[in-house]
């Protein structure tokens, strides 16, 4: 009879343990705020270009109680995710987080980046990506000497030292004499895509001879000025 006493006993201390370790299993959204589920909890570096080059880290942390072999997903509205796609997955670590890489896209201006876990749960945040200007403007004129009346195409490339400026440039050109007086017609058509060359025809006034300065301007909104020039002689 006491045989069967300690076996029940033993028994029912056995269900209250394993109801206890039960209970302490992880619930993924058991009365947890949207931060102990999922979040995105740093980006480095904090300064943001467009200049479709820069890559910054992007750690996606979840709750610590969690399965290590889950997996997270980050989305982006602008450039690229492990220079792959807008949207990856990824397993966090054994320390429950995930890096992703975010290379930057060509437009400057606010950008939306969503974290996910069982697609379900997630994170939304916004980064504002500053316009990135050129550093360089190089202007050539397919020819440097002209006959009078006939006209000249000049290709037009913003140089940046690391990446390429963004898109949206506000971008001027202009034909002076030697005197800086404007003359002539300097034109391009078309929108400017980063890290493509720019196509202007310059036609100048009828019957003029002289030497003619070709310029490019990129204004900055700041009001500050990037300037391209060169020379052709019209004979």
């Amino acid at each position: 009879m006491k045989k069967l006493n300690y076996l029940s006993i033993a028994l029912i201390l056995l269900f209250i343990i394993s109801s206890c370790k039960k209970q302490e299993e992880y619930v993924i959204n058991d009365k947890l705020n949207p931060d102990e589920i999922i979040n995105i909890t740093s980006i480095q570096p904090g300064s943001f270009a467009a200049d479709s080059n820069s890559k910054y880290i992007i750690r996606v942390q979840i709750n610590s109680r969690t399965d290590s072999a889950v997996s997270v997903n980050l989305t982006t509205t602008s450039g690229l995710i492990n220079s792959k796609s807008r949207s990856e997955t990824m397993r966090v670590n054994v320390n429950r987080y995930a890096d992703f890489i975010l290379t930057a896209g060509q437009t400057p201006g606010p950008i939306s980046l969503r974290a996910s876990v069982l697609s379900t749960f997630f994170r939304d945040t916004i980064l504002t990506f500053t316009k990135s200007y050129p550093d360089t403007i190089l202007l050539h004129p397919e020819a440097y000497t002209i006959a009078k009346n006939s006209s000249v195409v000049a290709n037009i490339q913003l140089i940046k030292n690391m990446g390429f400026p963004s898109k949206n440039q506000t971008i001027f050109l202009s034909a002076l004499d030697i005197s800086g007086n404007n003359i002539g017609r300097f034109t391009y058509t078309g929108s400017y895509s980063p890290g493509a060359v720019i196509s202007g025809s310059f036609s100048p006034p009828t019957d003029y001879i002289g030497v003619v300065t070709l310029v490019t301007t990129v204004v900055k909104e700041d009001g500050g000025k990037i300037v391209g020039k060169n020379n052709i002689n019209v004979q």
